[in-house]
């Protein structure tokens, strides 16, 4: 029973080790994702105030 225990223990360390180290490989990598996806909305957020502003321009040139 003690023996059982004492390898289900040593199992379930050696897994979370495992999934520490995976985890430390991949976090780095998901900022960068974030962050240029991040920076992707930015530069589209502002073509679109850009072209908003154009419009309205264009709007109060016509009338």
């Amino acid at each position: 029973m003690a023996g059982r225990r004492a390898a289900k223990a040593e199992t379930a360390a050696a897994e979370r080790r495992e999934r520490i180290e995976i985890r430390s490989k991949i976090s780095p990598l998901l900022k960068l994702a974030f962050s240029l996806i991040a920076g992707f909305f930015l530069v589209m957020f502002f073509f679109l105030i850009i072209a908003i502003e154009r419009h309205l321009r264009r709007v109060a040139q016509a009338r």
